[in-house]
């Protein structure tokens, strides 16, 4: 991937690429749009008044990199379809976030009064989901630890009423 870096306007359009200091972001409006981002630690951090939307992009964290959103929201649309920027992501649509495998430790923390949403996968099989104070509502998770306190709220699945099933491994 191409190297990247951004300067903090308050709103930005990210271009697809790797961001290997990561991305913090106190405040305003980013987009990523079609294709993959790699973000290098301390990750991609979202604060105070800030938003991100994705659509049609794949959000990978390397290792010693998280996903933080600490009075913020974000709202990811994975990969749906191969286009421009996206032809080499066919294994992956479906998915919004993933982690680095055999790294480990990679977190998404969700403080109070933030919001993560999405309708596509977050895979971060040897990481750790907190949700602390804030809501999150998803499609599928993979992680290794989930912690929901502080009155978190996390909603997986459709919603819809028909049967569920739910598989939680130790």
């Amino acid at each position: 991937l191409d190297e990247q870096t951004y300067a903090e306007w308050t709103a930005v359009r990210l271009k697809p690429g790797h961001y290997p200091d990561g991305v913090v972001v106190p405040e305003g409006d980013y987009r990523l749009k079609d294709g993959l981002y790699r973000f290098g630690g301390p990750g991609l951090v979202l604060r105070g008044n800030a938003s991100l939307t994705s659509t049609n992009a794949l959000i990978y964290l390397d290792a010693g990199s998280d996903l933080v959103i600490d009075g913020a929201s974000a709202t990811l649309g994975g990969i749906v379809e191969n286009g421009t920027n996206t032809e080499f992501l066919a294994d992956w649509i479906g998915v919004a976030l993933v982690g680095e495998p055999g790294a480990g430790g990679q977190q998404l923390t969700i403080r109070p009064s933030s919001s993560l949403t999405t309708t596509d996968i977050v895979y971060l099989p040897e990481g750790t989901i907190e949700v602390a104070g804030g809501s999150l509502e998803l499609g599928t998770l993979v992680c290794e630890v989930l912690s929901i306190d502080n009155e978190g709220i996390a909603l997986i699945g459709d919603q819809n009423p028909h049967p569920h099933e739910h598989l939680l491994v130790r």
